[in-house]
């Protein structure tokens, strides 16, 4: 879950400089550090962000919802393409 408190910070800092057109980057999209070595890149989507996109790709949503362990969560779609 990139919505933490660990991350919340990276993705105002990201959307302050995407507003001060200082990044190609668009909003909600974030570098996290790696191993050390490089930097990994995120798109942080919301639940209904990915199923608009989902349903806009011509998929029919079968189940949808967000999982919680501890700290972290995940987005979980289940879907079929449609004909």
């Amino acid at each position: 879950n990139r919505y933490t408190k660990e991350y919340f910070s990276k993705i105002i800092k990201a959307g302050l400089i995407k507003l001060l057109g200082l990044s190609d980057l668009d909003f909600k999209d974030i570098y996290i550090p790696w191993n050390n070595m490089t930097n990994r890149y995120y798109h942080c989507f919301t639940l209904r962000e990915m199923k608009f996109l989902i349903k806009d790709n011509h998929f029919e949503i079968l189940e949808s919802y967000k999982t919680r362990y501890f700290k972290s969560s995940n987005l979980i779609v289940i879907a079929k393409k449609l004909k």
